[in-house]
């Protein structure tokens, strides 16, 4: 197998982490080639420096602020010791930098992903009033900062409180000129000019859910439904689609229960019930009720669990989750998040949630949730059974003119 020297930015795995740890896990996975990784980090105390396990050398490297110059300099000692073959900068900030440089690196035989000055420039965050009243989006009204001089008409222009921005990474809500001040030089000190003011917009943060971070999937290529090449409508093998659908559930739930028993250990190993009551409760994807209910009893069977127990806990924790769906239909990939969606109204946080996934093909994955302290209020729901109640009659004639259909004989 090739082995490939990779450096890797974007170190910085903390509450608010930067990509690179997450590209080396990546990288690791590969079975394409093996992956002798460097790390390059802007500070000594970046926590992807001490993974031993994911990184084989580090190199400290100098903020963008310092310019592309003193960036060619650094990577240039650390190539001539570590031959580096690939390059992946994970930072937007980086990237002016780096393309200015990139003839240079690639010259010295080390290959990146860069895309180009103009498409970097089309993503600036400096052009974002000018793209949105291009394309008729709603922006806060936005004033470019170059220097302090700037500093003592905003208030006048905006009011407080008002948002400070880097140009990249990092915001700031002031209430006063003072705080300005403040947040302009920490901000320009880290990540250079120029600095962005924006009108400040009230609004709420909706913390609902949480997906955990284990999933638990499984497919098999089966053609249950499928649309040939030139065919105007699908094909559908209802019984075989039937039991694809059941294989999956019962496999990605017999994974799951597996996964926690390992992780309990030994004598302490949780029953399969056990676990699957850990859950508050089961979400489907649910093309008809019918069908999760089947694919609950092969869950029950895989399990070892009796026809009397898989009955409870398919009235219990399965049923009450498909109150919208008996009223919607199926939606396809939707219908497990309408599922998702009324089983977590109301819910206290840390209550935790089971959604399963799937796909003809075929695949399925089943998803572990933590509901978050917004759960509880549940307002969505409210807002989701009113408009249901406002739904009006059709019948076939208005529906085609509705939809603007063309029907043949």
């Amino acid at each position: 197998m090739n082995e490939l020297t990779i450096a890797v930015t974007g170190l910085n795995a903390i509450d608010s982490p930067g990509p690179g740890v997450g590209v080396i896990r990546a990288l690791r996975e590969s079975t394409d080639f093996q992956a002798r990784i460097i790390g390059l980090s802007y500070e000594n105390l970046e926590p992807g420096i001490y993974m031993h396990e994911l990184v084989d050398r580090s190199y400290q490297v100098p903020y963008p602020s310092a310019g592309s110059e003193v960036l060619k300099a650094r990577l240039q000692y650390i190539h001539e010791r570590e031959h580096i073959d690939v390059l992946i900068p994970n930072f937007d900030t980086e990237l002016a930098n780096y393309i200015k440089i990139s003839e240079e690196i690639r010259r010295w035989g080390i290959h990146t992903f860069l895309p180009t000055s103009e498409q970097l420039k089309n993503l600036d965050k400096l052009h974002l009033l000018e793209f949105g009243e291009k394309h008729g989006l709603q922006v806060p009204r936005t004033k470019v900062l170059d220097h302090t001089d700037q500093i003592p008409r905003l208030e006048d222009e905006f009011g407080f409180p008002l948002v400070v921005k880097g140009k990249y990474y990092e915001a700031f809500i002031a209430r006063s000129e003072a705080e300005i001040y403040q947040y302009y030089h920490k901000i320009t000190a880290k990540w250079g000019l120029p600095v962005i003011i924006q009108e400040f917009i009230k609004g709420t943060e909706t913390d609902i859910a949480a997906v955990e971070v284990a999933s638990f999937p499984y497919s098999q290529p089966a053609f249950d439904f499928w649309r040939p090449v030139g065919q105007a409508f699908p094909s559908v093998e209802g019984q075989l689609s039937l039991d694809c659908y059941k294989l999956a559930a019962a496999s990605c739930f017999a994974d799951y229960v597996a996964h926690e028993q390992a992780e309990a250990g030994g004598k302490n190993a949780p029953s399969a019930l056990d676990v699957l009551n850990q859950l508050d409760s089961l979400c489907f994807h649910v093309p008809f009720p019918k069908m999760v209910k089947k694919a609950v009893a092969e869950v029950g069977e895989r399990l070892g669990l009796d026809e009397a127990t898989t009955a409870g806990f398919y009235e219990s924790k399965v049923v009450p989750t498909m109150r919208i769906n008996q009223r919607v239909g199926n939606c396809y990939t939707a219908s497990l998040w309408i599922s998702v969606a009324s089983a977590l109204a109301g819910m206290k946080p840390g209550t935790r949630v089971g959604a399963f996934s799937y796909g003809s093909g075929f695949g399925g994955e089943l998803l572990t949730l933590s509901a978050g302290p917004k759960a509880a209020e549940g307002a969505w729901m409210t807002a989701a059974e009113r408009d249901l109640d406002e739904r009006e009659m059709l019948d076939a004639a208005a529906y085609a003119a509705l939809r603007g259909a063309h029907v043949k004989g």
